[in-house]
């Protein structure tokens, strides 16, 4: 490695680490998850029921894997009935691996096996398959706080603190709460409550590469896209996680193992456009364009003909560079500051990688990032969508 390429990725990881919280701050999260998770365990039972603690511990852990809830009144009940209940209904419910068939996990499996990481994510998620951010900070606002910022102002209120949720009047003398301030108008109210914005504090950003991980990106979480088990699209779900793609998921504190994610990208490998890589990607380009994705036939000719080319060109094949870039989709709610992070990120991971034409990774499917881009120092511009 040169000296310079040595000192860029030296830079990236100083710029990703200093976004990444570090393991005691992990294991913090993680611990004041599992002492929430043992309150409301604590709650339903009494005092001479101590030896069922651990089983409703595990039966709330359990349900929280299928974004399930249950009710203080139910564990009541079930731990009222010992601990042969709360065997049967940990039983009963059903972990996120029963979301795919058997060869689906199968393929999820395998691809996990084979999967190829660009240096420099395997430099800088070491021997750990998760990185945990807090979002970078924005000074943008959502289009609900210029609303509620304007009518208010229409009104002779000032918002004092949008977050916070709290306006005063125009001489600064009486604060009010500005939820009671919408009370008529009831569809901006909604949208205040509801402004994900607001929230950014208690949130957290986890960039992983675990294969389960992103198998799952569309699959039990509280979106649906092409890309879950029963869709088309799934076929492609092993290639990601074969190629290395990442998944960027913005999640609660209070759910740092991605149980219920409210947001998700992907962060896709982008290779450099030499000959051998046109051949490569326009093999994908006739195979999507004639055949379409999800067909028998489709992935049949596909593996076929990307495996020939690749074989053909391997002796004459130089090594390309690959960047990684996140689609422009984001599933789930819309949050600036997670697209910013995740932004970011990108940009200092292909920091020192040259500019030049790029194209999707062979087998990848395409989600509004671009089948081919141009990089031009940190600027990213789609040359074929």
């Amino acid at each position: 490695m040169s000296q310079t390429r040595a000192n860029t990725t030296e830079t990236s990881l100083q710029t990703i680490n200093s976004l990444r919280l570090c393991a005691h701050a992990i294991k913090s999260i993680r611990d004041a998850h599992r002492a929430s998770i043992t309150r409301q365990a604590t709650k339903a039972i009494s005092p001479e029921q101590s030896d069922v603690h651990e089983g409703a511990v595990d039966l709330l852990l359990r349900a929280e894997r299928m974004r399930k809830k249950i009710p203080l009144k139910k564990l009541k009940e079930i731990t009222s009935e010992g601990m042969a209940a709360l065997a049967r209904e940990i039983k009963n419910i059903p972990q996120p691996e029963s979301l795919f068939t058997t060869a689906q996990r199968k393929k999820i499996a395998s691809a996990a096996q084979k999967r190829r990481e660009v240096q420099n994510v395997e430099e800088i998620f070491g021997d750990q398959d998760r990185i945990y951010m807090k979002p970078v900070k924005s000074t943008a606002i959502s289009e609900t706080q210029e609303q509620v910022t304007a009518l208010l102002s229409w009104q002779g209120y000032t918002v004092l603190d949008y977050n916070a949720g709290y306006a005063t009047d125009n001489k600064g003398k009486q604060r009010f709460k500005i939820g009671k301030l919408l009370k008529d108008q009831p569809a901006l109210a909604a949208a205040f409550s509801q402004d994900k914005t607001r929230s950014s504090e208690n949130l957290l950003i986890v960039i992983t590469r675990n294969a389960d991980d992103i198998a799952r990106m569309s699959t039990g979480r509280a979106w649906h896209s092409c890309m879950a088990a029963d869709k088309k699209n799934f076929v492609y779900v092993p290639n990601d996680i074969q190629s290395g793609t990442l998944a960027a998921y913005l999640v609660s504190e209070n759910d740092p193992e991605i149980n219920d994610p409210v947001a998700r990208t992907l962060i896709k490998p982008y290779v450099s456009r030499q000959w051998g890589d046109q051949a490569l990607l326009a093999t994908r380009s006739l195979h999507h364009e004639f055949f379409g994705a999800g067909r028998k036939l489709s992935v049949v000719f596909q593996r076929a003909a990307i495996h020939a080319v690749r074989f053909l060109i391997a002796p004459f094949q130089k090594k390309t560079q690959t960047i990684m870039l996140p689609e422009k989709k984001t599933y789930g709610i819309k949050n600036h500051e997670f697209t910013e992070t995740v932004r970011c990120f990108t940009e200092a991971l292909n920091s020192g990688k040259p500019d030049g034409e790029y194209g999707l990774a062979p087998g990848l499917y395409e989600d509004g990032a671009g089948m081919k881009i141009c990089k031009k120092g940190p600027a990213i511009k789609i040359i074929d969508a």
